[in-house]
């Protein structure tokens, strides 16, 4: 199994792609991550600034990303980003592999 991070407006970094009928939610299918309250927490946190980084209505545009904004953050987003898979890394009992494409697109802007 493999658990993606990748940065998606209004999704966090972490991935969920299979929906757990007794929650009612989206979740990754790896129980040690659903269920852990610090992934959770980090998880939110770079969903928070990431998506502060789009916004809408400027210059009769729909939506822009901001990338003055993002270079101001981008080392405080790679920071976070670097500690959920250490999270993640330390949690893995080697059921599933990190695929990181979150961070090269975070170095990238």
């Amino acid at each position: 199994m493999t658990l993606k991070i990748e940065l998606d407006y209004m999704n966090g970094p972490i991935w969920k792609d299979t929906f757990d009928v007794e929650k009612g939610e989206l979740c990754t299918g790896i129980e040690v991550i659903d269920t852990n309250e610090n992934v959770s927490i980090l998880n939110d946190t770079i969903q928070e600034m990431y998506n502060s980084l789009y916004e809408f209505d400027v210059n009769e545009k729909a939506v822009i990303f901001n990338r003055k904004k993002a270079a101001t953050i981008k080392e405080k987003i790679l920071t976070e980003i670097n500690k959920l898979i250490a999270l993640i890394t330390e949690l893995n009992d080697g059921s599933f592999e990190i695929l990181d494409t979150a961070s090269d697109d975070v170095r990238n802007w």
